[in-house]
């Protein structure tokens, strides 16, 4: 199944669940939020789709879809991790001490917009804008432009029914793609900040002009990252094999990593901070998170 497939209906399976989630909250988002995030703990969803092949062309199309979520074992509340080190990135006092790994992007990107004046905040695969949405949370700054970007359009969906009701958002989504990013109508947008979190990882390959392209959206660009790519930068390990294997077995992307570096030392970034294998939302798949500057000169 390809990727887009899957998420296609699983975005769609989870409208369903937000919509009751929101209404059993009378509405508000972010205790919605909350309320799925606890859901996930005790649930995993699981697609089936019936394909078919047209005689004529050989192309295969989708036939039947079926989505469902199945009760798991209680997977607990992860626990906290320590992000001392992260102040630097703010020039401030500690925020915390010590976070789960589910509120770290939202920890992370509020840090950064309370420190500087961005125009916008976007995020590149978001799905159903969970991360945008936390992450104004966070900081309550609705002087923001918050964008979306998604391929699939069940998610984009979602991320307008969310945003419809919660008013204080700016909120806008938009039809995106990694292997060919293009940037949403911003109007004056000058200083923006964009990130991504596990959807590059659907991506076995970015395309040699990626970050070309990135730093054509607008004048002044920071971009994070919140995607597995440790195996990429550090390879001569136990935990590097382990993880390669199954980025091999998941066909997840393989190529990040080099391609940022490659960016840093032709000078159309400047590289700001990386952490390898910062924290874990899936065991054998931990998060990395490298944040990028595009250059002025």
């Amino acid at each position: 199944m390809e990727s887009h497939e899957y998420y296609e209906v699983a975005w769609q399976c989870r409208s369903n669940l937000l919509k009751q989630l929101a209404s059993d909250n009378d509405n508000d988002i972010k205790q919605t939020l909350l309320s799925f995030t606890k859901f996930e703990r005790t649930h995993a969803l699981r697609i089936f789709l019936a394909k078919s092949v047209n005689k004529s062309t050989g192309a295969e199309y989708i036939v039947s879809e079926k989505a469902e979520f199945y009760e798991t074992p209680d997977k607990k509340q992860p626990r906290p991790v320590s992000l001392n080190g992260l102040s630097k990135l703010w020039h401030g006092p500690n925020r915390a001490d010590k976070v789960t790994p589910q509120e770290i992007p939202a920890y992370i990107l509020s840090g950064l917009i309370n420190q500087n004046e961005y125009d916008c905040v976007m995020e590149l695969g978001c799905g159903f804008a969970r991360r945008l949405f936390e992450t104004f949370y966070q900081t309550k700054n609705n002087s923001i432009q918050y964008f979306g970007g998604e391929i699939t359009k069940s998610g984009q969906n979602l991320s307008d029914m969310l945003s419809d009701m919660e008013t204080e958002i700016n909120f806008s989504s938009f039809q995106y793609d990694h292997m060919n990013p293009k940037p949403p109508e911003i109007g004056n947008c000058q200083n923006i900040l964009i990130f991504t979190c596990h959807s590059i990882e659907q991506v076995p390959n970015l395309p040699d002009d990626f970050f070309e392209k990135l730093c054509g959206f607008a004048k002044n660009i920071t971009v994070v990252h919140f995607e597995p790519f440790g195996f990429q930068a550090r390879t001569n390990t136990v935990s590097a094999k382990n993880h390669q294997y199954v980025a091999d077995k998941e066909k997840y992307n393989q190529n990040l990593y080099p391609l940022i570096e490659r960016a840093h030392q032709s000078k159309l970034i400047n590289l700001k901070w990386v952490s390898l294998n910062l924290f874990r939302l899936d065991r054998n798949n931990p998060t990395s998170v490298i944040i990028w500057e595009k250059r002025s000169d």
